[in-house]
């Protein structure tokens, strides 16, 4: 069933990827108990020798599936990814490094700690995002003269016409527009074929036109000596007139955006493109002979080369996904298979430009509806946030001073060992589940890496108490140093998913978006897993950490920590593969809510006895009471640890969790002719970290965008608020039962 035809999807639903905000200088500020030592950044103490005061121990953790666990090793057949539980001597095998990283992520998200996983292959250039249709009419055609200044600005010349002054290039007809052309003009056979035969992309031309409807509609092409002329098409006048007005002669050069290939077969590369450009330098008659010039500096050639560079990637990601269909590629326009020796501009160059009040090019385009740049890479904003990964022990954050972190290999002792190890992990018998009735595999519904680029969902605004943002700010502000801080993309607990099986959650999921546009080589098949209940234990070693720094590792190992303040219900960490559609879902627990213990002045004494050594020896703690005496506070006031809470427990308002889809995406981002976003769009996935109704916390997802107005409310009424596609809904709805369970401390944890 697909989103259309779905009734379910007019409730609304929550966005599959969020965002966590992290922010340590905003932590210093608000958490003033805790600043000192976790929210500081600088080296831990080596590991030459125990410290006083400090800790040593272990504790035995237990984490039980409450949904599928897709878990094991990929193998790829014939282009199709498959996956399978790893087994050894026939047992299910879990790497400790799982478990590290869950315990690494929590620990991280809880102390707002520096990012430890940072892509800054993608994060260290500009990310670029397509853009509405309509900012197209406010870009102006510019050609480079080849001068620099002394400032390495470079200067171009304004080809909007001179006197014509329309900002717009001339249109070259290469398929039939009824909409556009309003049936006064027809193509001449071939005429596509014929252009790029005889011309090429750049090329200075004599060419005649007419306007149609406020487009200049090219008729003839020359050569600018005169020597060759073709035919575009015919003009047939207004109102059945079969004698056309003389057709305009101007001077141009041609912009071609559409492969050659392409051209030869007399079509464009896409299917709404119905025809290439020449961008206007003068009427042939004109009497005004100085150029427009404009300058742009370096920042705009950078971005300038960002775009040409997104359009080379997404070629390359085009490219191997037809080669796992086993499809024919397809170019998608003449800068995507450019090398960046190509990018350079020289004089004669051709681009689309933004300029500004001051005369100035703003941005420089090369494709006049397609993608543009931000005005800064993730990385400027990240190391101004000091959350860039860690280069230097000086640079260490909470997370690196225990878990351990590489630096720069350029720089002398930047590596430092953590100070927590995980044992062998062990998995409850009858662990593994296979496909039913004989099937090789279940197929998952494509899985969709975040993508940082689409800004609204992963940006946080700065504040001393952060916000979203997002809401109805440009696209070309989004990742503005000034404006945003970065958050952490997390995954929202599928609350519907507890307790089910692999393919009622796959059921469940697909009901509720567009299968339509699924495309089969994408989707993973998996063979086996492990099945929910499955219990999977491990020892959790630590050595020489200080009580807040135990308190803060065991915080998020309680499960009632992670549901709503005052709940008894529980909240769930996530491990493995799938957990945008709900699998991974684990509850983790300290078993027997008992910690191991050994303080290093106890230690040493026992060393200087001659009665104990590290390890040998230990007493009892209780998880609450080492708490307690890390004095770290009401950690559940403070807004990252509410959106981390928000993320463990998820939603249980009974709406579905899934991806924002591809038309839902574009109608949230439609702009006016300015690109400011149109009434309803530009709107981001809801803040995590509200915790209450007054605070503006709505759990529908609202980003769908540029749907329904909301309603005024009827007097009299409960009141009620506006979802995500504009439905009204209680807003003090009864919380369905549905997937829920106590946490029971009789359990024997």
């Amino acid at each position: 069933m697909t989103q259309k035809d779905n009734g379910q999807n007019a409730r609304g639903f929550h966005s599959a990827v969020n965002r966590l905000p992290r922010l340590p200088h905003e932590a210093r500020a608000l958490d003033e108990a805790n600043a000192a030592e976790i929210y500081s950044i600088g080296p831990a103490a080596p590991l030459d020798h125990l410290h006083s005061k400090q800790l040593s121990g272990f504790f035995d953790l237990e984490i039980i599936a409450r949904s599928p666990l897709l878990i094991g090793e990929q193998t790829e057949v014939d282009g199709q990814r498959y996956l399978s539980v790893q087994k050894t001597n026939g047992q299910p095998f879990v790497a400790p490094t799982i478990i590290k990283g869950l315990l690494s992520t929590a620990y991280e998200r809880v102390t707002s700690s520096r990012f430890r996983v940072f892509d800054t292959a993608i994060h260290d250039h500009y990310l670029t995002y397509r853009t509405d249709p309509s900012q197209s009419l406010t870009l102006v055609p510019v050609r480079h003269t080849g001068e620099t200044d002394s400032n390495q600005n470079l200067t171009f010349e304004i080809l909007d016409g001179g006197k014509v002054g329309d900002n717009k290039p001339a249109y070259i007809p290469i398929k039939s527009n009824k909409k556009v052309l309003a049936r006064r003009y027809t193509l001449v056979d071939n005429s596509a074929k014929k252009l790029i035969t005889h011309f090429s992309h750049g090329e200075r031309v004599l060419f005649s036109a007419h306007k149609i409807k406020r487009r200049w509609i090219v008729e003839t092409i020359s050569r600018i000596d005169g020597s060759h002329t073709i035919q575009i098409g015919k003009y047939r006048g207004e109102n059945g007139n079969n004698i056309p007005p003389r057709a305009k002669q101007f001077t141009g050069y041609l912009y071609l955006t559409t492969p050659t290939e392409t051209l030869k077969r007399n079509t464009t590369n896409f299917d709404k493109k119905w025809a290439e450009r020449i961008f206007i330098e003068r009427y042939v008659n004109s009497d005004e002979t100085a150029p427009r010039l404009t300058n742009c500096d370096q920042s705009v050639l950078e971005r300038y080369y960002a775009t040409l560079r997104s359009y080379r990637e997404h070629q390359e990601s085009a490219d191997k996904l037809k080669i796992r269909q086993g499809k024919r590629k397809v170019t998608h326009n003449v800068f995507s298979r450019t090398s960046p020796e190509d990018w350079t501009l020289t004089e004669g160059s051709l681009a689309y430009a933004v300029i500004d009040d001051n005369n100035r090019v703003s941005e420089l385009i090369p494709i006049s509806v397609g993608r543009h740049a931000y005005s800064q890479s993730p990385s400027v904003i990240a190391e101004r946030d000091a959350v860039r990964p860690a280069t230097t022990l000086e640079e260490a954050s909470a997370a690196d001073r225990l878990f351990g972190f590489v630096g720069n290999e350029n720089a002398n002792g930047t590596a430092r060992q953590g100070r927590v190890r995980i044992g062998p992990v062990t998995v409850s018998g009858d662990a593994i589940e296979t496909p039913p009735d004989g099937t090789e595999y279940t197929p998952l519904p494509p899985l969709l890496s975040p993508k940082p680029s689409s800004g609204r969902r992963f940006l946080v605004a700065r504040e001393k108490s952060p916000r979203a943002t997002g809401d109805g700010l440009r696209r070309d502000n989004l990742f503005d140093p000034a404006v945003s801080s970065l958050g952490e993309a997390a995954y929202p607990t599928h609350r519907l998913a507890l307790g089910k099986p692999l393919a009622d959650i796959i059921t469940a999921y697909d009901a509720n978006r567009d299968t339509s546009k699924d495309s089969d080589s994408v989707r993973l098949r998996v063979r086996s897993w492990l099945k929910p209940n499955t219990t999977l234990s491990c020892r959790v070693f630590f050595e020489d950490v200080s009580s807040k720094e135990l308190a803060f590792l065991l915080w998020p190992l309680v499960p009632t920590n992670l549901a709503p303040e005052g709940s008894t219900e529980v909240g769930y960490h996530k491990i493995g593969i799938g957990k945008p559609l709900g699998l991974g879902l684990v509850e983790v627990s300290v078993r027997c809510d008992t910690v191991h213990l050994q303080d290093t002045d106890a230690l040493a004494l026992a060393y200087a006895r001659l009665s104990g050594v590290l390890g040998s020896t230990s007493h009892k703690k209780s998880v609450a009471s080492l708490i307690d005496k890390g004095e770290i506070g009401r950690l559940d006031e403070l807004p990252w640890i509410r959106a981390f809470r928000r993320i463990a427990y998820g939603f249980d308002d009974g709406l579905p969790v899934r991806y924002v889809n591809l038309e839902e995406n574009k109608r949230n981002n439609k702009t006016d002719k300015n690109g400011n976003p149109n009434e309803g769009c530009g709107l981001a996935p809801r803040p995590l970290w509200h915790k209450s109704a007054e605070e503006g916390y709505v759990d529908h997802f609202r980003g769908s965008g540029c749907t329904k107005k909301q309603t005024k409310k009827s007097p009299g009424k409960k009141k009620r608020h506006v979802n995500g596609n504009g439905d009204d809904t209680d807003q003090n709805r009864h919380r369905s039962k549905q997937g829920r369970r106590h946490y029971r401390k009789s359990r024997g944890h």
